[in-house]
C-alpha cells in the first residue's frame, strides 16, 4: 500500500488509510507452509538434491481458491478425453469391435459426458475432480479389455497405468489435496496414451499417421 496516498474512512473513527496499492514484480521462493500476504502464488515446486521440479498442484487464480485447479488440471483431463476419443474411433474401425463388451461402449458415453461437462470456462474444482474420476473408472473397462491390450504393447502399458490410477482414485468426499496428489499420477498416464494412439493410428490408418 502507498503510505503517501491516504484517504479518510468516512463515518468511522478509523485513521486514514491508503487509497492506492503499489504493485511490483519480484519473483521469490517461499516455504510451502508460508502464507503470501503481498503476492500471488504462480506454482508449487519441489527442490530435492539440487533439482527443482514443478508439481501438478494448482494455485489460486486471483484469489479464487475454489477454481484454482481449472488452469492447472483441466488441460490434462481434456487431453485424456481427446486421446481416448481418438483411440475409440480407431478401435471401432477394426475387427476388435466385435470383441468388446458393453463396458467398453459405456466408456464412449463417459468421454462425451466429460467433454460436455468441461466445455465451458469456469469449471469448479469439485466438478473437475469428479469428471476425471468417473472417466478413469470407465476407461479401465476399455483399456483393460484383452482385445484392446493386444493391439500394441503401448496399450498394455496404458491399461496398467489406468488400473493403478483407478485403484487409487479418491472418493468424492475426499479433500482437494488428496485429489491433487492423485492428479500427479493421472499426468503420468498421458504420455503413454499419446504414444499408444499414435501407434494405433499408424496401424489402422497409416496415411494419416
Amino acid at each position: 500500500l502507498d503510505p503517501l496516498a491516504l484517504r479518510p474512512v468516512f463515518d468511522t473513527s478509523d485513521q486514514p488509510q491508503s487509497a492506492r496499492a503499489v504493485e511490483r514484480i519480484q519473483p521469490r521462493l517461499v516455504p510451502a507452509d508460508e502464507e503470501l500476504e503481498d503476492g500471488v502464488a504462480l506454482a508449487h515446486l519441489r527442490v530435492r538434491l539440487g533439482r527443482m521440479a514443478k508439481l501438478a498442484v494448482p494455485v489460486p487464480r486471483a484469489g479464487r481458491v475454489a477454481r484454482a485447479a481449472e488452469s492447472a488440471l483441466k488441460p490434462m483431463v481434456l487431453r485424456f478425453v481427446d486421446r481416448s476419443r481418438r483411440a475409440l474411433t480407431l478401435v471401432y474401425r477394426t475387427a476388435v469391435l466385435q470383441e468388446l463388451d458393453v463396458a467398453s461402449f459405456g466408456f464412449y458415453a463417459a468421454v462425451v459426458a466429460a467433454e460436455f461437462a468441461l466445455l465451458e470456462e469456469g469449471t469448479a474444482d469439485r466438478v473437475l475432480y469428479r469428471a476425471a474420476g468417473s472417466l478413469v473408472g470407465h476407461a479401465r473397462g476399455f483399456y483393460d479389455a484383452d482385445a484392446v491390450r493386444a493391439l500394441t504393447d503401448r496399450f498394455e502399458q496404458v491399461a496398467e497405468l489406468v488400473r493403478a490410477l483407478d485403484d487409487r482414485r479418491p472418493e468424492p468426499h475426499h479433500d482437494d489435496r488428496e485429489w491433487q496428489r492423485w492428479f500427479e499420477q493421472f499426468e503420468r498416464c498421458l504420455p503413454a496414451l499419446d504414444r499408444a494412439v499414435e501407434e494405433l493410428q499408424a496401424t489402422v490408418d497409416p496415411g494419416k499417421a
